[in-house]
C-alpha cells in the first residue's frame, strides 16, 4: 500500500460505540477515511461462532458509519494491484465497492484507466 501512495493504515484499531462500549480490534483501519480492511483467514473464520462475530462485527461498524473491506492473504499476496484498485486515493481513499445483493462488487465506473 505504501508503493500505492496509499497512507498508512493503524494496525490493530480498536473501535468502541458511542458510549464507549467495545466494537471491534480491527486489522487494519485508514481512520480519517473511515475505512476497515480485515484480513480473512480460514483458520480463524471457518466455524459458526466465527462466522456470527464477524456478521455481527460487520453491521455494527456500518451503523457507525465504517467501510469495510475483507481481504485474503491471497488477495494481498497474488493480486496487489487489485487490492491497490479498490481505493479511490484522489477521492478520500473511499473503496470502491458497493454492495449488490447482499455481495460486495467493485464498482464499475472505478476503472482505473477511466478518465475522470
Amino acid at each position: 500500500m505504501h508503493l500505492a501512495a496509499l497512507p498508512a493504515p493503524v494496525p490493530q484499531l480498536v473501535i468502541r460505540d458511542e458510549k464507549g462500549r467495545f466494537v471491534a480490534r480491527v486489522d487494519f483501519a485508514f481512520v480519517a477515511a473511515r475505512v476497515v480492511v480485515e484480513l480473512d483467514g480460514f483458520a480463524f473464520h471457518r466455524d459458526r461462532d466465527s462466522y456470527r462475530t464477524d456478521r455481527a462485527k460487520a453491521n455494527e461498524l456500518a451503523r457507525l458509519g465504517w467501510r469495510l473491506v475483507r481481504l485474503t492473504w491471497e488477495d494481498i499476496v497474488l493480486r496487489p494491484d487489485w487490492v491497490i484498485g479498490l481505493y479511490d486515493v484522489e477521492r478520500g481513499l473511499r473503496p470502491r465497492i458497493r454492495v449488490v445483493g447482499g455481495s460486495c462488487q467493485v464498482t464499475p465506473q472505478c476503472s482505473r484507466s477511466r478518465s475522470r
